[in-house]
């Protein structure tokens, strides 16, 4: 009986203790256990303490290969990845740049310039340097600047246009054309097709329409170019003058601009992609 008002004297009583608002909680717990007491908030709701006042833990390593990084939930090499260079989100620009391990770094024959590999040995931009902007009659050839009109591609179109104008020529579908007498350089017709040529090449693209919309009358206009008409050939990927005027003769449609008796002005463009040195050829035609 005795045992019994004693037990059950210590149980209100541990009750009484754990509710009591000035009493001392009992804080002897059995060694083997880790308790983490919660703390009461004003507002009655149960926090846990501050995390600073809890023991740090290293993040695991996630990714089981050395040089990987977790990144967009991703395990990468960060060694060769052109998204993830070095970092997460760190990223190369692809054809123009690899990953050495660190960092982004242009291919073999690029310089970096405003953040971006450019060949400097045909770059009108940064010809021979950075920032080495050639005039707009001018063409970076083998990093230097030189005049458009002198360049042995403009030279060689010249000739081989009017070698081909010399003659008859089957156009096709447009007939047999006539021989036409020579066109000669006009320096708002170069500087337009120069333009024209440089932009496919730098864009690696070949349309009549340029990459900021301009159509071949609107390039030559912007030139100050007033004649009455133009015409535009292009051609991509020949490597010499006189196989760009062959592609062009076998062609109908350039067949017969070139052979057209009102055109006596010639603008002509070229230029290689800084990507895949690719050559772009431009013929504009006009007639005063």
């Amino acid at each position: 009986m005795n045992n019994f008002i004693k037990i059950t004297f210590s149980l209100i009583l541990g009750f009484s203790f754990s509710c009591g608002a000035d009493a001392e909680p009992d804080t002897k717990q059995d060694p083997t256990i880790v308790i983490q007491d919660s703390v009461l908030d004003d507002d009655m709701s149960m926090s846990s303490p501050d995390a600073s006042e809890l023991p740090i833990e290293d993040e695991p390593n996630l990714c089981p290969r050395d040089g990987e990084l977790l990144c967009d939930g991703k395990c990468v090499n960060a060694q060769i990845s052109l998204q993830h260079c070095g970092a997460c989100f760190n990223t190369c620009i692809a054809g123009r740049m690899t990953c050495d391990g660190t960092a982004c770094v242009c291919l073999e024959g690029k310089g970096l310039c405003d953040n971006d590999c450019w060949d400097l040995q045909i770059t009108r931009q940064h010809c021979g340097a950075c920032g080495n902007v050639c005039q707009d009659s001018e063409a970076c050839v083998e990093g230097g600047c030189v005049e458009i009109s002198s360049r042995p591609e403009v030279v060689g179109v010249l000739a081989e246009t009017n070698i081909g104008r010399s003659v008859q020529q089957d156009c096709g579908e447009h007939g047999i054309k006539r021989r036409v007498g020579a066109v000669q350089l006009n320096d708002k017709l170069m500087l337009a097709a120069q333009k024209h040529s440089e932009d496919m090449a730098l864009n690696d693209f070949m349309e009549h329409t340029g990459s900021d919309g301009s159509m071949p009358r609107d390039r030559a206009t912007a030139q100050g170019y007033v004649g009455n008409s133009v015409g535009e050939n292009i051609a991509m990927g020949y490597k010499t003058p006189k196989l760009a005027i062959e592609a062009w003769i076998d062609s109908d449609g350039h067949c017969k601009n070139m052979m057209d008796p009102e055109y006596t002005e010639l603008g002509v463009g070229f230029a290689a992609s800084p990507t895949t040195g690719r050559f772009y050829w431009t013929q504009l035609f006009g007639s005063l």
